[in-house]
Formats: C-alpha cells, sequence, structure tokens
C-alpha cells in the first residue's frame, strides 16, 4: 500500500464512560485525540455543538470532543441499530439501518419516523432527510411525512437543496425532491463508490479515479492509480475529501494528493474544520486529528490492545508506540523519526517496513526478535541488498548487493553476524 512521508502525530488515550451534560457550543479548535469504542463504529457525524455523533454496532453514541477527553454518553437504545448517521443544523441526529429511520432529539428517546429498505446513505437537506436505501430514494420530514421518490437499488447518494443524485446500476439519476420526474444524467457508468456535489458539478468516485458529470458522460477530474478501491467522497468548505484504503486524500487542481494516512482501512471520514475524524476497520475507535490543507501529511496513529507507556521503543531521534496482544505477540506498532524523515512499522505478518519522507519504500525485515528475509530497495525501488537475519538481527546466510542498475555487484556469506 502507498505510504506517503509523515510527519509526527501522537493521540492521546481518552478516559471512561462519563455522562454528558448539556453540550454549550464548542469553537472549532483542533486538538489530537483518540477514543476508544467497544464495538465497531459504521459512520460518523459532526454536530453543530462541536459534538460528534456515532453509529455503532450496537447503537448510537455521543463522543464529546469538546472540553477535556472524555468517553462515550449513551445516546440511543441497543435497538438502534444505524448504518448512516447525519446532523442537522439544528442539531437533530437522524440515523437510519435495519429497515427503519430514526429520529433523535435532545433529551428525547429516538423515534422510528419511517420504515425503508436496507439503507445504503442518508443526507439532510435544512430538516429534511433523504434516504439512499435497496428500495429507492425516500423523503422524510420531520413530522413523519414520508415519500418514495425513486424505485431501485442505490449504491450512492448526495443532495443538494433540490435533488437527490443516485447511482443505482449503471445509470446516474437526478432525483426532484419535490417529486418531479427523474431525470438520466449518464449511462453505462461503472461502479460508483460515492458521489458528492461540489462547485455546481456532480462528482463520482469510481476505482479509476474522481470524474465530473457532464453532457451525459463521466470525464475525468482527478485520476487516481491505487491498488486498494476509492472509498468516501465529501466536498467540505470548498475542498474535495477522498478515502482509498487507508489513505485520506484531498483532491485540488485535478490531483487527489495524500494529506493523512490511518494503520488500518478506513470505515468512515468526517471533515469539521481543521479536524478529521477517523474510524478504521481495524481499531474499534475513533481518532480526531488536526490538518493542514497546504501542509505535510499527518500520521494517524492508533493505540490499540495494550498500548502504553511500557510498550513505548526509542531508536535513535525515534519514538515508536507497540501494542501487544492478549499472547504477549507484537502485533501492530508504528514509530516516526521527530525529524519526519523516516517512518517505520510492524505489521501483523510479523514485518517491518520503513519509508523515506516522500513515501518510498525502502526497507522490508522481520519485525526484531524473528529471523527472517531482509531487503533493502533504491529510491526507485530496485532492491540495493537483500538476504536473511537470525532472531537477534544479525546477518545470517547469503547477502547480495546490486548495482545501481539491478545488476549483482557482490555476494557474501555471514555465520550470525560474522562474515565468511
Amino acid at each position: 500500500m502507498i505510504r506517503p512521508g509523515l510527519a509526527c502525530l501522537v493521540l492521546a488515550g481518552c478516559g471512561g464512560p462519563a455522562q454528558l451534560a448539556a453540550p454549550a457550543p464548542a469553537p472549532r479548535t483542533c486538538e489530537a485525540r483518540w477514543l476508544t469504542v467497544e464495538d465497531e463504529v459504521v459512520d460518523l457525524a459532526p454536530s453543530v455543538d462541536g459534538l460528534l455523533w456515532l453509529g455503532r454496532e450496537r447503537g448510537l453514541a455521543l463522543a464529546p470532543w469538546s472540553g477535556a477527553p472524555r468517553g462515550l454518553d449513551p445516546a440511543g437504545p441497543d435497538e438502534v441499530d444505524p448504518r448512516a448517521v447525519v446532523s442537522t443544523p439544528r442539531g437533530v441526529v437522524w440515523a437510519a439501518g435495519d429497515g427503519a429511520v430514526w429520529r433523535v432529539a435532545a433529551g428525547a428517546a429516538p423515534t422510528v419516523l419511517a420504515t425503508v429498505g436496507e439503507p445504503v446513505a442518508l443526507a439532510a437537506v435544512g430538516d429534511l432527510i433523504v434516504v439512499g436505501a435497496v428500495d429507492g430514494v425516500h423523503r422524510i420530514y420531520p413530522n413523519g411525512d414520508h415519500r418514495r421518490l425513486f424505485d431501485g437499488e442505490v449504491a450512492a447518494l448526495t443532495v443538494d437543496e433540490r435533488a437527490a443524485y443516485v447511482a443505482a446500476g449503471d445509470r446516474l439519476v437526478r432525483v426532484p425532491l419535490d417529486g418531479a420526474a427523474t431525470e438520466t444524467l449518464a449511462r453505462r457508468t461503472p461502479a460508483v463508490r460515492s458521489m458528492v456535489r461540489h462547485d455546481g458539478q456532480l462528482l463520482v468516485a469510481t476505482d479509476a479515479g474522481v470524474f465530473a458529470v457532464a453532457g451525459g458522460r463521466l470525464v475525468p477530474y482527478a485520476p487516481v492509480d491505487l491498488p486498494v478501491p476509492l472509498g468516501n467522497l465529501q466536498s467540505v468548505a470548498g475542498r474535495v475529501y477522498l478515502t482509498a484504503g487507508n489513505l485520506i486524500l484531498m483532491v485540488r487542481d485535478g490531483v487527489a494528493e495524500p494529506i493523512a494516512i490511518a494503520s488500518g482501512d478506513l470505515v468512515d471520514l468526517a471533515v469539521d474544520g481543521p479536524t478529521l475524524y477517523v474510524a478504521t476497520r481495524e481499531h474499534p475507535g475513533v481518532a480526531a486529528v488536526c490538518h493542514d490543507p497546504i501542509g505535510a501529511p499527518v500520521a494517524i496513529e492508533v493505540p490499540t490492545l495494550a498500548c502504553g507507556p511500557d510498550e513505548v521503543e526509542a531508536e535513535g531521534d525515534a519514538r515508536a508506540l507497540a501494542c501487544v496482544g492478549g499472547d504477549g505477540a507484537l502485533t501492530y506498532a508504528v514509530a516516526h523519526h521527530a525529524s519526519g524523515a523516516r517512518a517505520w512499522e510492524h505489521g501483523r505478518d510479523g514485518r517491518r517496513r520503513s519509508w523515506d519522507a516522500d513515501g518510498t519504500l525502502r526497507s522490508e525485515e522481520p519485525a526484531p526478535g524473528r529471523p527472517g528475509p531482509v531487503v533493502r530497495y533504491f529510491p526507485d525501488g530496485a532492491p540495493r541488498e537483500q538476504g536473511e537475519v537470525d532472531g537477534d538481527g544479525a546477518r545470517d546466510g547469503v547477502w547480495t548487493r546490486f548495482a545501481p542498475d539491478g545488476s549483482p555487484r557482490e555476494v557474501t556469506t555471514w555465520d550470525h553476524g560474522q562474515r565468511r
């Protein structure tokens, strides 16, 4: 997976559960932090009061990011099974999942306002809610008025003030919110991962990149060549964000540039001013990280499993956060030099990889204490040398050094660190 050069960002752990008092509007400041969640987070929705709503496998929850780091405040019963969550400008939260749509107002129990097919997307237009589901597009008002505007399985959805835009089969369709006739915008399109309205254009993310819809077809907007599927496409404050595997990219001037990298594949991304809220598939929790649209990429270091001061390692001017599984085995660690000049990772496959600041992979080797093959690369990706190490990290067996053109230049034999 592509790993850009990264500046170091260490996320602080959060405390235990706490009840949440009535929140006051919070300033849009940015503070890096980590919030542990017991079950998988499937959707994120920042609210107008500076809080963060979480759609979890076991119901809604509220993350009080303003003030001191605290745990979760349960915001709904377990029977609320949200697959999509959205917060309106009035602070009312809607959740859709398991064939139902709930309205969650402050101080009140969640109320089921509509029954729909299994939802795939949820969007707010003022107080109006639009749901994209396997059985079509639904328009729902806070008073419970519910109408299906489009029949057909929805793969992706976005809205503006007048219409919903839907990927259905191999078509892109405009669905007016007033119930007028639908309009097909493009046909025979590739699979659409997500879509968004931006500067009056409809942008769609496919595995070939980001495209704009014009003249009944897709035209290139920002090519993306990555070996992972594209994910969440968003337009926030005039900027376009995109997720791909464990990368967060910003699309500008026709180029998708990495701005952050997570330690696991992204489930969802929410952008609120300078803050990126991130949920990953591998780690049950949510990270809040600060980003500068014109600055260097940041690393999202997720403390998972048993991580703490006893597991912090140092190497030169670098700092590492190591995480130990229940059996005492190292399962994941990530580290960065303070200068940002180099990064490395201990993967779950027992391999350790390092990168230069520009994202070039420079070495692959076993995690400390494990024997195995080592490969060190030139900046162009060709191997510089390769061989084996023993459990102490010493050279062992046949090692080969290569010339810049990739041809073998020197072959040596080692016996547990001693050249033979």
